[in-house]
């Protein structure tokens, strides 16, 4: 006997509701006469799974093409940059980005999940969904006023230890800073706009964002005007082009004392992860910040170029939070949610897998699109496209615990982790690019283990994680 799926308030319309089901639909029917055989089941699943598979068809379809074009740009400017500084200038380039890195971590702490929580919680509450938006966004910028000082403090630390000048890295941070502060209304209106089913307005966005700082930096280059600074200048560029383009779906003003009770409870959301979200913001630049302490200037440098070759997975992680997050955000019933859950998790997995095997036969052609500065790094080609791998299931583990308050052994996983980075710091040898980026690939290893254990218990035992 069929029994129809439980629906919240919040599901999307009939349409794209019954998307998520793997039932047909629920209704009555007319009975056949006795003497009739009943009709078989079998064309209407059937027409039920084409029906499906026609509609993620068209959802994959629209997102690779956006998302293509996206991390195309990104990847074109990356190399445009690569080539076209040297080698000093260019990891002066990749010091000032770890620390906007750190900032855009460090001004989130996992606030972004809160728009898919408070999503769901408020159960069709156009209003209450409303003014979550905007505490979100305002918890997020009092998060960027605690982080500033610390990303502006570290690029002096790395920047003046390499030699730079103290007039360069002024300008750096204010552009550093002044690109972290307007991301934050970008990610939030890009966001808003997913989980209002919006994905084309989204994608516009983004794109336009990506491809007018690719011709800012292709200009530069042409003119000879090409820099750490200006390629900064370029990237906040970028990030207002994208505030403008998707502008009416940022979160709306409301009176800021009414929001008082919406900030606590943002507050709350992220309170039982604030100790792992915190130094998780510290492991996104962690291997240029060793590298500029502990290697040269120019492992500085091969780490920052390879990163750019690392983008190859960038289009997958966009993947699990563009669209699979969203959508599993939508889904109220467990055993449905656990389903699509190892869907997704797996495709991930499988197509990461390939790309490091197309990664490894190719490495000779990518290392030459890096220039001659940056020959003879097929071993560390291969680490860093590994350990971008490795990320791509672990950061889709990571945002699902987030999205679901699966929070309760965050810090004793975050524990672990600090744990094992110690002693992998302290027993083994950092000096050269290979050694920097092997530890890169054993701290994602370890991430994914961890993170994935936490979503597999909450799936099955929800209540043993939840906070």
């Amino acid at each position: 006997m069929s029994i129809p799926m439980r629906r919240s308030p919040d599901s999307p319309p009939d349409g794209a509701a019954r998307a998520d089901t793997d039932l047909p639909p629920a209704g009555a029917a007319p009975s056949p006469p006795e003497t009739e055989a009943a009709p078989s089941p079998m064309p209407a699943i059937a027409g039920l799974w084409l029906g499906r598979a026609r509609r993620w068809w068209g959802i994959l379809a629209a997102f690779f093409t956006a998302q293509a074009l996206v991390q195309a740009a990104a990847f074109a400017s990356g190399l445009l940059l690569v080539r076209g500084l040297a080698v000093d200038d260019y990891a002066f380039y990749t010091l000032a980005t770890s620390a906007f890195t750190f900032l855009a971590f460090a001004s989130n702490l996992g606030a972004t999940s809160a728009f898919a929580w408070f999503f769901r919680e408020s159960k069709g509450d156009a209003v209450a969904r409303a003014r979550h938006d905007r505490a979100v966004v305002e918890v997020r910028r009092r998060l960027f006023f605690g982080a500033a000082p610390i990303a502006v403090g570290i690029l002096l630390a790395t920047a003046l230890g390499r030699g730079f000048g103290g007039t360069a890295i002024a300008v750096a941070a204010v552009l550093v800073a002044a690109t972290a502060w307007v991301a934050i209304d970008g990610v939030a209106a890009v966001q808003i706009l997913r989980l209002n089913d919006r994905y084309a307005a989204s994608y516009r966005a983004e794109v336009a964002a990506a491809l007018a700082r690719l011709a800012l930096i292709a200009a530069l280059v042409a003119l000879g005007f090409a820099s750490a600074l200006t390629a900064l200048a370029a990237a906040l560029a970028g990030q207002l082009a994208m505030v403008a383009l998707a502008h009416g779906a940022r979160a709306r003003r409301v009176a800021g004392p009414a929001l008082a009770p919406e900030r606590r409870a943002v507050f709350r959301f992220l309170a039982p992860t604030l100790p792992a979200e915190v130094y998780a913001a510290f492991q996104g630049p962690l291997l240029i910040w060793l590298a500029a302490l502990l290697g040269s200037t120019r492992g500085v440098a091969e780490i920052g170029a390879l990163g750019r070759l690392g983008q190859l997975m960038a289009l997958l992680s966009t993947l699990a939070g563009v669209v699979f997050l969203p959508r599993l955000s939508r889904i109220a019933d467990d055993r449905l949610y656990r389903q699509r859950f190892f869907a997704f998790a797996a495709f991930l997995a499988a197509i990461a897998g390939a790309t490091v095997g197309a990664a490894w036969i190719v490495r000779g052609p990518l290392l030459a699109l890096l220039g001659p500065g940056y020959v003879g790094l097929e071993r560390e080609l291969l680490l860093t496209v590994g350990a971008a791998a490795v990320y791509v299931p672990a950061s889709f583990a990571i945002w699902v615990n987030a999205a679901r308050s699966w929070k309760r052994w965050q810090v004793h996983l975050t524990v672990a982790l600090i744990l094992f980075q110690v002693g992998w710091i302290v027993l083994s040898p950092l000096e050269s690019t290979a050694d920097f980026l092997r530890f890169g690939l054993a701290n994602a290893v370890v991430v994914l283990v961890l993170q994935l254990g936490n979503a597999l218990v909450g799936l099955f035992r929800p209540r043993a994680v939840a906070w």
